[in-house]
């Protein structure tokens, strides 16, 4: 509820400036160029359209790519607990606990819990089964650690794939151009309401695609709660 009246009250700020830069400015002797505002409000939707949909895979992408690497993590500490070397399946547990509590602690730095990935992925390597049983976890736990190699530079690259700063500085552009034409070319076709309604709407789908984009904090915080938890501190 307070996130939905959050949004409401943004749009309404959008709102009110947008009205009031276009029944406050005064109206200036301009040729008519109506024709541009279609062709700059077509290419701002265009890649509204682009931008937006690529956020949206992206977030996709990284909620999937974290699901899939606590899985397999998961995967790797019910192995632990089940082997016959006891001894062995504590020290693997504990760098297990290692790796969750140092991506747990800030997901942004993933790309920094590459020693505590290493320690865990050598940890599995250097095992020594002793027994049948041992030996056919432990050919299960390389598989596992092989494909959460894997998947660690795709998710980083979910964190760290955002919209560049040209990319912003290009949309900007042509949002910015066609809001100035609409304000231009009101008496040409256009009615101060009619304008205001199109700017509100413009800043409004300029801020879906920063929020979009944007990992918010809490979103963030959800998924390294979910590091935090994936593997019990005791075994």
């Amino acid at each position: 509820m307070y996130e939905a009246l959050y949004a409401f009250n943004r749009i309404a700020a959008f709102m009110a400036v947008a009205f009031a830069l276009s029944y406050g400015l005064p109206l200036g002797a301009h040729a008519d160029s109506s024709s541009s505002v279609f062709n700059a409000l077509l290419l701002f939707s265009f890649l509204s359209g682009f931008f937006i949909n690529r956020a949206l895979e992206r977030r996709k992408r990284l909620r999937t790519a974290v699901e899939v690497e606590l899985t397999r993590l998961r995967r790797l500490y019910n192995i632990s607990a089940s082997l016959d070397d006891r001894a062995w399946g504590s020290r693997l547990h504990r760098a297990l606990l290692g790796y969750h509590r140092h991506v747990g602690a800030d997901l942004m730095a993933y790309a920094k819990a590459r020693d505590e990935y290493r320690e865990l992925a050598m940890t599995v390597y250097r095992f020594a089964p002793a027994t049948e049983r041992d030996r056919a976890l432990w050919h299960d736990m390389l598989q596992t650690t092989r494909d959460i190699a894997l998947e660690r530079r795709p998710l980083e690259r979910s964190l760290a794939g955002g919209l560049q700063a040209q990319g912003w500085a290009v949309y900007l552009t042509i949002a910015g151009s066609a809001g100035v034409l609409m304000l231009l070319n009101r008496g040409h076709g256009f009615t101060a309401f009619s304008v205001g309604l199109t700017l509100a709407g413009l800043m409004a789908v300029a801020d879906l695609l920063y929020r979009t984009d944007r990992l918010a904090r809490p979103e963030i915080g959800k998924l390294e709660e979910t590091y935090r938890v994936n593997v019990p501190d005791a075994p």
